[in-house]
């Protein structure tokens, strides 16, 4: 079957929708740019395949191509207010109640940055119609706020982890345990700006 969903069981019902939906919604379509080497370096040489050390490695061919995505598993990282904005209209219900584990409802984050534009940008990865798991999760957030509290590297005695995120959490409206990562990053993406990395596992 190809990215598309257009060859195979389109009867057959996967996760969210018949084998293809998140193609023909245009769902990788808004996601396409925030998949960029630009916003997930970590992911250049996926599916190129050499090491990135090895002589004659190349970059990765592009994770999305004419609205579909080339690989069954795509990272995407920054996604903005617009964007989660825009998904939030093309994304079904059902997959709007998507979590990654302890994380909060993928609805609530795509609605924090889209009702938080430049202080919110939302990080995760795709799964395309190669898989019968075809969805879009969130993984975590970049919050530009907070700068205040003083979180420690190792989370040892002191630390204002879970007081970070209760604020996080009140001001945002999200729910959720405690993020498995916590920490200070200038993401890749905006190296000028400091904010917090927020992850689930």
């Amino acid at each position: 079957m190809d990215a598309t969903g257009e060859v195979g069981t389109l009867t057959e019902r996967e996760l969210y929708g018949p084998r293809g939906w998140s193609v023909r919604a245009g769902v990788w379509e808004v996601l396409a740019p925030f998949t960029m080497p630009r916003y997930v370096p970590w992911t250049a040489w996926e599916g190129a395949g050499e090491p990135p050390d090895e002589p004659g490695a190349a970059e990765a061919p592009a994770a999305v191509v004419a609205g579909a995505p080339t690989r069954d598993h795509v990272s995407w990282a920054g996604l903005d207010g617009a964007a989660a904005a825009e998904l939030l209209d093309r994304l079904p219900s059902a997959q709007l109640l998507d979590r990654q584990n302890d994380a909060p409802e993928l609805a609530a984050m795509l609605g924090a940055a889209a009702e938080h534009p430049g202080l919110v940008e939302v990080h995760g990865y795709g799964i395309g119609p190669q898989r019968c798991d075809e969805r879009v999760t969130a993984e975590g957030l970049v919050v530009y706020a907070f700068a205040d509290v003083v979180v420690s590297p190792h989370h040892g005695p002191g630390c204002r982890c879970g007081e970070l995120w209760g604020l996080v959490g009140d001001v945002l409206g999200l729910d959720g345990e405690l993020p498995d990562e916590l920490h200070r990053i200038r993401p890749p993406w905006a190296p000028h700006r400091e904010g917090w990395w927020l992850w689930w596992d």
